[in-house]
């Protein structure tokens, strides 16, 4: 199950002053925050093929991967195991935009887009049922949920008419109960548009706990399992802030060209770190660790901005074979039981692999064991998973 953080003395809530001017442009090295690193190459058939892909949910033995309104199901050393269900709108049917699985009661929540519903399966495929009430309110977006204490987590994106951002779902009873209400305003003539809304859910859950961050605000709440809520981080952004009125302004007329700024994308607290993925509509993305154990921070970013390839990538001198990027191409942590997990496309992985020595892919008895596997990656291949054991 994931790893709850561990407070130790901290005094919470902690600020944590970012100064963006004092960003490296040079990357950081891997063994600063981790101690190893195992590449899980997902096998492909012609039943599995995968493209890159940017949502996928872990437990101990699988990886539940969302690819083309699909979820493709491999065990933990990359075997393909199954499809959850097939594509439509039929009974035991669905059309996934995003998951959240139970991994102790062996339970995937499948939310569909186009029928606004939420159908629940077990680890094998079964259907087990379809949630009664749609968790998206008319004009409102749902872009992810989650699971937590058997509450099934709701993000909301950033819209007029979004009456909260974060609720949750009890699903013993299918009561609601809102975590963060919106309270944002818009002008008479926005409230009749649809802004510009980006990917913009930030949250994270442990056994314990759920952490959650409203995109403008620069608190990090913790909410227990009782959901009483406390301030656990403030993340000061000085002026680097983006800030609520410049995005709104922009959302509703891109013309005007891209907001100046920096906003939250992603974090991730673990036992000695928390991990901040910072994004801009103008600027490089830059990546923050913020060490709880000698309270101290450091800011990486890109050389430039391009829209296309956003990933801060972090020197790998565990192994020294692939560089590792923290996050996906939409600036998402994905953690689990201290671990972090990234997507390497096929085709990146065979360029690095082919072009390091053979005493740095026989470096290790890890290496050396998975070498037949790792020399028979092509570029059509699946894409593999890093992942990096952090400190």
């Amino acid at each position: 199950s994931p790893e709850k953080p561990v407070t130790g003395s901290i005094d919470f809530p902690v600020t944590i002053n970012l100064n963006l001017s004092e960003a490296v442009e040079d990357s950081m090295n891997l063994s600063e925050i981790a101690r190893k690193v195992e590449y899980i190459p997902l096998k492909t058939t012609d039943s599995s093929l995968l493209g890159y892909f940017r949502k996928f949910a872990i437990t101990e033995d699988c990886f539940f991967i969302v690819n083309d309104l699909s979820v493709l199901i491999f065990d933990d050393e990359g075997n393909y195991i199954n499809r959850l269900f097939s594509i439509g709108s039929g009974p035991g049917e669905a059309a996934a935009y995003c998951i959240a699985v139970d991994e102790r009661g062996g339970r995937v929540f499948v939310y569909d887009h186009k029928l606004s519903n939420v159908k629940i399966y077990d680890f094998h495929g079964g259907y087990l049922k379809t949630m009664k009430e749609s968790i998206r309110h008319p004009g409102t977006w749902v872009y992810s949920i989650g699971f937590f204490n058997n509450n099934l987590l709701v993000h909301t994106t950033q819209r007029p008419h979004a009456k909260y951002l974060y609720s949750s779902i009890d699903l013993s009873n299918d009561s609601i109960r809102v975590l963060c209400r919106n309270y944002r305003t818009y002008s008479k003539s926005q409230e009749k548009k649809t802004p510009y809304s980006p990917y913009d859910y930030h949250y994270q859950i442990t056994d314990s706990t759920i952490l959650y961050k409203e995109t403008y605000s620069d608190t990090i709440f913790s909410v227990n399992k009782d959901f009483e809520q406390k301030a656990r981080y403030i993340i000061n952004l000085g002026d680097s802030k983006l800030d609520w009125e410049t995005w709104r302004e922009c959302a509703f007329n891109l013309a005007g060209g891209p907001p100046s700024g920096y906003m939250v994308q992603s974090f991730t607290e673990t036992e000695s770190y928390l991990l901040l993925v910072l994004n801009s509509y103008k600027y490089p993305q830059m990546f923050a660790v913020y060490n709880k154990n000698t309270n101290s921070t450091s800011i990486f970013r890109n050389n430039d901005y391009v829209s296309s390839t956003r990933e801060v990538y972090l020197k790998n001198d565990l192994d020294n074979l692939i560089p590792f990027p923290p996050m996906n191409k939409d600036g998402y942590l994905f953690y689990y039981d201290g671990c972090l997990y990234s997507v390497i496309e096929a085709i990146d992985f065979v360029k690095y692999f082919k072009s390091r020595h053979s005493e740095a892919k026989s470096a290790s008895r890890y290496l050396r064991s998975m070498d037949p596997v790792l020399s028979n990656i092509t570029e059509f291949s699946n894409p593999v998973l890093m992942k990096v054991h952090l400190k």
